[in-house]
């Protein structure tokens, strides 16, 4: 069970990280059908972290958790091992902490949403859970 909801939340980021990575390598507008702030978010100042687009730590975090996912499946045994689980769990919550800076910012400081970030954001959350979960 935990490696198939590894594998779904970790899509689910990468679908929306690389939405955004598509349109912004266009140049083209984001479709935002919740909020119109979709560009301002993503095209903000906060839209990097140290020159590297957020959009691109995200597709590397969830292409991550696919591939652990993935690997857990074949090799069971490594939701026993405490080392593995201490190592998910660490990158697991900085995600989170990434995630929760994102949303204040969007909340409190742009005031603008972006609907994408906020499924990044969410299955960021849901893959925190799962390493909670399992520790």
């Amino acid at each position: 069970m935990i490696p198939g909801a590894l594998i779904l939340f970790g899509l689910l980021g990468l679908a929306a990280s690389f939405y955004i990575f598509i349109k912004k390598s266009k140049k083209e507008p984001l479709t935002c059908h919740i909020d119109k702030g979709c560009n301002v978010v993503v095209n903000s100042k906060y839209s990097r972290m140290f020159g590297v687009p957020n959009e691109v730590i995200g597709m590397l975090y969830y292409g991550a958790a696919v591939a652990l996912g993935l690997l857990t499946l074949a090799r069971a045994e490594l939701l026993l091992d405490p080392l593995f689980l201490l190592l998910f769990f660490g990158v697991a919550m900085g995600s989170l902490l990434f995630s929760l800076v994102l949303i204040f910012v969007q909340a409190f400081v742009l005031k603008s949403w972006c609907e994408y970030c906020l499924v990044s954001a969410g299955s960021s959350i849901a893959i925190f859970l799962l390493a909670v979960w399992l520790l």
